[in-house]
């Protein structure tokens, strides 16, 4: 006798509730077509004592089905788990089941693929964030770092500072850049962490843990030149708290200093900065607090665009470009494009990709009534030349503005007419490029190579020795031209 069970809030995970009670509901699929009745019960320590004790949940419905398993119907159950304790803000729960008349209950942990108990944090209502000083989210910040507070951002109204520190420019006779650690302290009351790490040099990957704040180690070599540690480094951190706030930390990276996040073994957040020029510099740690992770997460890379822009010097490149753009489109009509459904081709065709494979995708999309807005053409569309070996593909170099003949011969413009006339739910398209052409750089002896002035740069890795990449006096060119 055994039955499969779905249940919200979640097993395994924590959940936040914006009030002092949540209705838990379970979905009980029995895996025997025997026709009997069940039970289900919460086991919880939503107690004035913190005691676990039992709550019985109603049967609701029978014969409902789900969305992914509409051959097997379930039994639905139901009850309000109320906060009872002022002092704890979270509570845990499990589920146990059996059938009536069984006198033994089956509890969802025993299952040797257990996921562990719910946590709930029942968050105060309020309509704005509490202005504490950031020694209230960070703990023994260090004396080595300069705490700004930034106000209100004024979308979420989320509070903001940065962490500003000073790195030391290179020696006169140094080859590498100089790299400086600093302790910042330890997260106040950490439930969970996500964390965004550097993943070589071209990805980055998520990272989730619980009550300790503890990076893995990094097997990809991307290390910052701080060898005390081999530990992954972040970008970005966000730590929900016991009181269901989210602090989130985005370590920016700019005018040749680069900064990242890690942690030490007791927990501690540690910052590391590169600086790359040939005078002292600044680096800078943007935090915000936010009712939800997409708040505080906004708040930081609102803030970190307006740094950028407010760092381009005149006469640069990226001063002018900015000059003749138009002013950014409002904040909530950018919102409802990262909020639409996109499509990216490397997740199901990689880079073996041609017009035919993309356009039977798409056709795949449709006749399961997934509607994407964006279509992301990723690695495979640009005409490249073969070099290196086999095993390492991405030393394989540019050589032509133009997709290529093989894989798309009537072009990218004919191809994106092509989508939007068959496909009218998709709004927007875009094209995937390498920051230097493609992974192996440029090819020399190339249209392009022939075109530009190149140079080659030496790289630390053992895949390659180096590329041939576009100098900086023809990279504006290069860009305009490709862009026109």
């Amino acid at each position: 006798m055994s039955a499969r069970l779905i249940c919200y809030p979640l097993l395994g995970q924590t959940t936040v509730i914006a009030s002092d009670q949540v209705d838990v509901t379970v979905a009980l699929f029995p895996l025997d077509d025997e026709e009997t009745d069940w039970e289900v019960a919460v086991w919880h320590d939503s107690t004035k004592d913190m005691r676990w004790e039992q709550l019985d949940l109603s049967h609701l419905h029978d014969g409902i089905s789900t969305v992914n398993d509409p051959q097997s119907p379930a039994l639905f159950f139901s009850n309000a788990l109320e906060r009872h304790s002022m002092k704890e803000s979270r509570v845990h729960y499990t589920i146990k089941y059996r059938k009536i008349g069984d006198s033994t209950w089956n509890w969802v942990n025993d299952n040797p693929n257990s996921v562990g108990d719910a946590e709930i944090i029942f968050q105060k209502q309020s309509p704005i964030i509490p202005l504490h000083s950031m020694e209230e989210y960070i703990s023994n910040i260090s004396k080595a770092l300069t705490l700004k507070y930034l106000g209100l951002h004024e979308e979420s109204k989320s509070p903001m500072w940065t962490l500003t520190y000073s790195i030391a420019a290179p020696n006169a006779s140094a080859t590498e850049p100089s790299v400086q650690c600093i302790d910042i302290g330890f997260p106040m009351h950490l439930t969970r962490y996500f964390a965004l790490v550097k993943r070589m040099n071209y990805w980055l990957v998520p990272r989730h843990g619980k009550c300790k704040f503890e990076l893995g180690e990094d097997s990809c070599q991307f290390y910052s030149g701080y060898l005390e540690s081999r530990k992954e480094e972040a970008i970005l951190l966000s730590f929900l708290r016991y009181d269901g706030m989210h602090f989130v930390m985005l370590a920016l990276s700019m005018d040749g200093i680069v900064t990242t996040l890690t942690s030490r073994d007791d927990g501690k957040i540690v910052l590391i900065g590169k600086n790359e020029n040939e005078q002292e510099r600044k680096g800078v740690v943007i935090c915000a607090v936010g009712k939800t992770v997409e708040e505080g997460i906004a708040a930081t890379m609102d803030h970190a665009k307006r740094m950028v822009r407010e760092s381009l010097q005149l006469g640069s490149i990226l001063k002018e470009v900015s000059d003749e753009q138009q002013e950014f489109p409002d904040f909530k009509v950018r919102k409802s494009f990262h909020d639409e459904l996109v499509y990216c081709t490397w997740n199901s065709l990689g880079p073996t990709l041609t017009s035919a494979t993309l356009f039977a995708a798409i056709d795949d999309l449709t006749s399961s009534s997934i509607y994407p807005s964006t279509i992301i053409i990723d690695d495979g569309w640009q005409s490249i030349t073969p070099f290196g070996s086999e095993e390492f593909p991405t030393q394989h170099r540019w050589s032509r503005f133009e997709a290529s003949s093989t894989s798309f011969p009537e072009g990218l413009a004919n191809l994106s007419f092509r989508i939007k006339k068959s496909y009218p739910w998709i709004k927007n398209i875009g094209v995937w490029h390498g920051i230097f052409g493609y992974w192996g750089g440029i090819d020399p002896e190339s249209e392009i190579g022939q075109k530009y002035k190149l140079r080659w740069v030496d790289i630390d890795n053992h895949h390659r020795s180096g590329m041939w990449v576009v100098d900086a006096c023809d990279v504006r060119r290069f860009y305009d031209d490709f862009y026109s």
